[in-house]
């Protein structure tokens, strides 16, 4: 048995991984991790971070035999990209991710966190790069620090009417919908370059993901942790006798 453990900005996602079996991941805070990791009679595994501090060195001190993911360590794909160094592992992970459950065909990972993220892995299993912008929660907030009079807005909980009879409707609207939009046309954007493709929707945005898949349906496939799943793969790699 091995453990992922995925330390993001604010939560950090721990399972357990039998082979390719994975556990139903938690949620946890940080001085709850090396409590629960102490359930286990030995631990081993693999740690991604996407922040400096002590909980990595604090796991790595009382499990010793976790792997820190580093670019260096061996991948089951290739990398074409130009600066690795700035490379997210987030999208390293999905990229394996995607390449592990559908290795025959081409797919486009789609990330709705902070930032949306879009990443393509060729039938090769070679990364070959993507797109950035940003997320739902990024937009509210800048039209709300980078305007005199706009205000900070909440989700709508719904797809958005295309009109907005108020300026907080108009916002949402603009938004939710515009994020909607971009995704499904970059989709649509590959689709017309690559005739065999898959897409895998991920992140946090469940509603968005919903209205996604909904409005695509063929080729589109919901996956809410791919991240944690690529992983995995990643520690396997790494582990072969």
């Amino acid at each position: 048995m091995y453990i992922i453990i995925d330390i993001g900005n604010s939560i950090t996602k721990v399972a357990t991984f039998e082979g390719d079996r994975m556990s139903q991941p938690i949620k946890l805070k940080d001085h709850e991790v090396i409590t629960y990791l102490d359930k286990f009679k030995s631990c081993s595994g693999l740690i991604s971070t996407v922040r400096n501090g002590d909980l990595t060195q604090n796991i790595q001190k009382n499990c010793k035999s976790f792997l820190s993911f580093k670019t260096s360590l061996k991948l089951p794909i290739q990398l074409h990209y130009e600066t690795l160094k700035t490379l997210g592992k987030d999208r390293i992970a999905n990229a394996v991710g995607a390449h592990f459950m559908y290795p025959n065909i081409s797919n486009l990972v789609v990330d709705l966190g902070t930032c949306i993220t879009y990443d393509f892995i060729d039938i090769r299993g070679v990364f070959q790069g993507g797109a950035i912008s940003p997320g739902m929660g990024l937009r509210y907030k800048s039209l709300n620090q980078y305007t005199a009079t706009l205000p900070l807005v909440n989700p709508a909980g719904s797809t958005p009417k295309l009109i907005g009879k108020s300026t907080e409707k108009s916002i949402q609207s603009g938004v939710e919908n515009g994020v909607l939009f971009e995704v499904i046309e970059t989709i649509n954007q590959y689709k017309a370059i690559f005739k065999e493709l898959n897409v895998l929707i991920t992140g946090g945005d469940s509603l968005l993901i919903k209205s996604i898949v909904e409005y695509e349906k063929n080729g589109i496939f919901a996956v809410e942790n791919l991240t944690l799943i690529g992983l995995n793969q990643i520690l396997k790699e790494n582990v072969k006798a």
